[in-house]
């Protein structure tokens, strides 16, 4: 038997009703409208078509409905003319901090979980949120107040600016101050809403990032802990299906009223080579291939870092594995991730934007806003949407799994 998940509602008499379609494997299809009550008996009304569309037969029945949870719709034949039924769960919701144009968002919504909205400050970032994700608010999240919005959260996630973190930016000066802090922002709302589960992502430099001798990850852990039971994951984005080797930091927190850690994270194959996302030679522009001046400056710079036992030169991309992390700024040259088609290193290219985007994990209809720059640094900050699908997935099982609905 089969159930059409997409269900109207809708008032009869002052009553609310839901009509359900559901197919049997006799091609019978019944209309099934179940007062939406908790109560234990309910009255079905049972409106048996024909394959025309044709109304046979009325006919009133009472049911006992089981296991009211509001879990998935479930119709179950137990005898003839006799059904168990379970209200439709209600779904997970979840706030986006730091949302940028929304690739965390994205994969949590493909997961299941509900969006309530995201924050940016960056007004072309939540342009691009607000046209493929939904409600955005673009404002400093330091100034924002979250009394003014939803009062109950079920999971509180975030990406805090993480450039003054990465091991490409070493200046550790007191110049990015308002970046080193911006987890305090996220504390804010984080206090006010006391979600059931909150995740935050960053760079694996947050781990070693000080400021004045103190490490900001022991910082930010103190804070954390208040109220939640925090772990740190340190993890790599081929194992959650993303063709990147994009190493970063999850930390996930429980609140402590559920008494428990968040498990050890689950990891998932690959489901696609980085050689199926990459187009074809002849269809990247000669813009994107490198000048033959240009070759030749990599290849001295690359003569040079050897000599004096440097890395972070040109990188080449090994199309049979992962490409390199794709960062904000692969627009400036984008040598971090070049494609070699031949074996002096007569041919190169750089990355398109169609690739980039691929590669990240963003479908061909996400539209992003902008200018040719601002779209290779959105590209760059996001969160693959296919990690925050798996983390999302595994949100959704602990929490069921803990009874906390």
């Amino acid at each position: 038997m089969k159930i059409n998940q997409n269900y109207i509602t809708y008032n009869i008499n002052l009553i609310q009703y839901i009509e359900i379609k559901i197919s049997l494997k006799n091609n019978t299809t019944y209309w099934v409208k179940v007062n939406n009550t908790l109560k234990r008996i309910a009255k079905i009304y049972f409106f048996i078509l024909k394959e025309k569309g044709l109304l046979l037969k009325e006919k009133q029945k009472k049911i006992r409905c089981l296991g009211l949870t509001r879990n998935n719709l479930q119709c179950k034949r137990k005898v003839e003319n006799s059904y168990c039924f379970q209200h439709k769960k209600k779904k997970i919701n979840f706030i986006d901090l730091f949302c940028g144009a929304g690739g965390f968002s994205l994969g949590l919504k493909k997961a299941g979980l509900k969006h309530l909205y995201g924050v940016d400050s960056w007004n072309i970032a939540s342009n691009t949120y607000r046209t493929n994700i939904g409600f955005n608010i673009c404002e400093d999240l330091e100034r924002l107040n979250p009394f003014k919005l939803t009062k109950k959260v079920d999971l509180l996630v975030g990406s805090p600016p993480c450039q003054v973190f990465s091991s490409a930016n070493r200046n550790n000066s007191n110049s990015n101050k308002k970046k080193d802090d911006s987890y305090l922002s996220f504390l804010k709302f984080l206090n006010f809403y006391n979600p059931k589960v909150f995740i935050l992502e960053n760079v694996i430099g947050l781990l070693s990032y000080k400021i004045n001798n103190f490490k900001v990850i022991d910082i930010m852990l103190e804070k954390l802990s208040i109220n939640f039971n925090v772990k740190v994951y340190k993890i790599c984005c081929t194992n959650f299906g993303v063709v990147q080797k994009r190493k970063r930091v999850i930390i996930i927190g429980v609140n402590k009223k559920y008494g428990s850690f968040f498990p050890d994270l689950k990891t998932y194959p690959l489901s696609i080579k980085l050689r199926d996302l990459l187009l074809d030679k002849n269809e990247i522009p000669l813009s994107f291939f490198l000048s033959k001046k240009a070759i030749a400056g990599i290849l001295r710079r690359k003569k040079k870092n050897i000599s004096k036992g440097n890395g972070f030169g040109a990188q080449y991309i090994d199309i049979n594995g992962f490409c390199n992390t794709i960062t904000s700024n692969y627009y400036k040259d984008g040598y971090s991730n070049l494609i070699k088609y031949s074996n002096n290193e007569t041919q190169i290219r750089r990355l398109t934007e169609i690739e980039l985007k691929k590669i990240q994990g963003f479908p061909d209809e996400f539209f992003f806003s902008g200018s040719k720059t601002d779209r290779y640094i959105q590209i760059g900050n996001s969160v693959p949407p296919q990690l925050s699908y798996y983390l999302g997935k595994q949100v959704l099982d602990f929490l069921n799994k803990i009874g906390s609905n």
